[in-house]
């Protein structure tokens, strides 16, 4: 897949990292996974469920953190 360039880095959906001015970041699975379903679609509204079913598998309601503590990762 094709590098995502944002405004202070680039990921490397590929090789699961980041690329800063500063050096590389390592990112999990999820992380990446995360990542690359929201840039495919970029600009929509996609509620928690839907990406505890498509990035974690996660089938019926979940009430885990999970979503949220990997969003907390990636904006560090």
């Amino acid at each position: 897949m094709k590098p995502l360039t944002l405004a202070t880095c680039q990921v490397d959906f590929d090789r699961g990292m980041v690329l800063r001015p500063t050096g590389t970041a390592p990112l999990t699975t999820l992380e990446v996974g995360l990542l690359r379903y929201l840039s495919e679609n970029a600009g929509e509204d996609v509620p928690r469920a839907t990406l505890q079913q498509e990035v974690w598998g996660h089938q019926g309601p979940k009430v885990g953190r999970a979503v949220d503590k990997t969003m907390n990762r990636l904006r560090k």
